[in-house]
C-alpha cells in the first residue's frame, strides 16, 4: 500500500496554489485583456488617422500636379525660347535696316552733288 507521510502531504500543499494567488492571476489576465483591448483600439484609431492623412495628402498632390502641369511649363518655355530668337532676328533685321537706310541716304547725297 502506498501511504503518504505527512511531509509529502504538506509539499504537495505547498505546490497547490491558494485562493488568493488564482484570483490575482484570474484579475491579472483580465487587466493584460483589458488592456490588449485599449491597445488595439488605439491602433484602429491610429490606423484610420493615417489612412484618412493619407486621402489629404494624396487629394494634394493630385492637385499640385493639375497647377504645375509640366507640358504646359515645357511649352511656355519654348515659346520663350522662340520669342529670345525672334528678338534677336529683329536685332539682325534692324542693324541690317539702318545700314541699308544709311546706304540710301548716301547715294541720294551722292546723286544730288
Amino acid at each position: 500500500t502506498n501511504r503518504v507521510t505527512h511531509d509529502e502531504l504538506h509539499n504537495e500543499l505547498f505546490k497547490k496554489v491558494d485562493h488568493s494567488q488564482l484570483i490575482d492571476a484570474v484579475q491579472n489576465r483580465q487587466q493584460d485583456e483589458n488592456m490588449n483591448a485599449i491597445i488595439q483600439r488605439e491602433i484602429a484609431t491610429l490606423t484610420q488617422h493615417i489612412q484618412e492623412l493619407t486621402k489629404i495628402w494624396d487629394s494634394k498632390f493630385i492637385k499640385f500636379r493639375k497647377e504645375t502641369n509640366l507640358v504646359e511649363i515645357q511649352k511656355q518655355i519654348r515659346m520663350k525660347a522662340d520669342d529670345d530668337d525672334m528678338k534677336n532676328e529683329l536685332g539682325t533685321h534692324e542693324i541690317k535696316l539702318v545700314s541699308l537706310s544709311q546706304t540710301v541716304n548716301q547715294f541720294a547725297r551722292d546723286l544730288e552733288s
